[in-house]
């Protein structure tokens, strides 16, 4: 487990959570991430679990001792990232997507809702595997590429930050949204 979440923490560390930030974690799984999140965005920090199954975030829930405790600080929303009116436009300081893309039909509509809900400034943690094996014509709908992502990653004016490595069977990149909006609509 250790070994897992090192290199995912590594990546969140170079691409910033700080105190008071407002933090979306999109295809949080079980919320293994959720414990470290917290304590870098302290008490005056909020975190959005966002999962499609809702057993995965009772799992999360349960793994932090119930949902009393952090009330305040983690809001809940059992449903696609690629809909997600509970969030509001331009409230999150950083979004996350591990693993997220790979699994989702509806990529296109994923990444702007993840553009959609950053704050000006605001940052995300996009991570992909992107290994080209043999698979089912099925699974081919859910391949995710480099190319792929250069596609998704166009249909916003994202600014790339350094530091973090595009590994050969592993992407990982830090996307600043644009502080002064350039030429989009008002709600991006």
């Amino acid at each position: 487990m250790r070994r897992t979440l090192s290199p995912m923490r590594r990546w969140l560390e170079r691409c910033g959570v700080h105190p008071g930030e407002t933090v979306a974690d999109l295809g949080a799984g079980t919320g293994l991430l959720l414990p470290w999140v917290l304590a870098r965005v302290g008490d005056s920090g909020t975190v959005w679990m966002v999962d499609i199954d809702p057993r995965n975030l009772m799992v999360a829930r349960l793994r932090m001792g119930g949902t009393a405790r952090f009330a305040e600080r983690v809001r809940w929303i059992a449903r696609s990232a690629a809909d997600l009116p509970e969030i509001p436009s331009r409230s999150v300081d950083l979004a996350l997507s591990f693993g997220l893309l790979c699994c989702m039909v509806q990529k296109e509509k994923a990444v702007d809702e993840l553009y959609r809900i950053l704050k000006p400034g605001g940052r995300a943690l996009v991570n992909f595997h992107c290994l080209d094996l043999p698979i089912s014509e099925r699974a081919r709908a859910l391949r995710m590429t480099r190319e792929r992502w250069q596609r998704l990653r166009a249909r916003a004016p994202w600014e790339p930050l350094p530091g973090l490595a595009h590994g050969r069977w592993i992407h990982t990149e830090c996307l600043r949204k644009p502080a002064v909006a350039r030429g989009l609509s008002p709600a991006a």
